[in-house]
């Protein structure tokens, strides 16, 4: 199918799950790197077909969501939800069917 990853993350701090207007992920994603967090947002080539022309597309992974890490020195993570493009953090799934609404701290450990 034509499908590769294209990036990867560092695995040295806790990464944290924010949400994200669809198709504002790049935006995002743009935004708050120059606000000095460490972004990660996961995507992947795909060949797209449109009136008998082909091209390579990079699209994200997980649509609607990318990952920050906060910086030494840099902004506080706190400060992420007022960026544009952002809806708010991710929310936990074991607090109920809303969770409790804070950004959810994601192991940066690889899987073993």
């Amino acid at each position: 199918m034509g499908s590769n990853i294209v990036s990867t993350p560092t695995f040295n701090r806790h990464w944290v799950c924010v949400q994200t207007k669809i198709r504002k992920e790049t935006f995002s994603e743009a935004f708050l790197s120059k606000c000095g967090y460490e972004v990660f947002l996961p995507k992947y080539q795909r060949v797209t077909r449109h009136a008998r022309r082909q091209r390579t597309v990079a699209r994200p992974l997980f649509p609607g969501y990318l990952f920050l890490q906060e910086v030494p020195g840099g902004p506080a993570l706190g400060e992420a939800r007022r960026a544009p493009g952002v809806v708010l953090p991710a929310r936990r799934c074991e607090g109920g069917l809303y969770g409790s609404g804070r950004g959810d701290r994601i192991d940066s450990r690889p899987a073993k």
